[in-house]
């Protein structure tokens, strides 16, 4: 049996990377769609400005520095600014940004994107996600995407 060329992690980070162009901003959630945004940065796209959801505005993430919580400081490596987080969700839900890259927990059969826990109040949450604050911002139309492996047997309610 042969090892793939890629994971699935990476080639959605790849994927997702390439739908990002110069002199566009994107809120980037922490992982894969921090990784997408950094690697559109770096590759194709130097003029990309990320806002990161810990209250990080325009960094530059060096290669093989990409941090684990949106709110540590290699996220914040060349930053433009360091507002509150509320300021960073404030331009994100009054539409100043093109994309939104965040992952996701669960996805219901009504589309709603679950990104705090998995589970439900009903029958009880299975997994809380740490450092997700259910603040997500709202979508533009089709402005924002889902960027993140979901497993499709645990994850797609019905």
């Amino acid at each position: 049996m042969t090892t793939p060329a890629c994971t699935p992690s990476e080639l959605l980070a790849v994927m997702g990377s390439r739908q990002l162009q110069d002199d566009t901003s994107v809120f980037a959630g922490v992982g894969v769609p921090l990784l997408a945004a950094a690697l559109a940065q770096q590759r194709h796209a130097p003029r990309l400005t990320m806002v990161i959801e810990g209250g990080i505005i325009g960094p530059r993430i060096r290669p093989g520095r990409l941090p684990i919580s949106t709110n540590e400081m290699r996220a914040a490596h060349r930053a433009t600014m360091l507002p509150g987080i509320t300021d960073t969700f404030l331009l994100a839900q009054r539409g100043f940004l093109d994309y939104g890259f965040m992952g996701g927990a669960q996805i219901d059969r009504h589309g709603n994107l679950n990104t705090s826990a998995i589970g439900g109040r009903e029958t009880g949450f299975e997994v809380l996600i740490p450092e997700r604050v259910d603040t997500t911002p709202p979508p533009e139309e089709d402005e924002l995407a889902v960027l993140r492996e979901i497993d499709p047997d645990r994850r797609f309610l019905g």
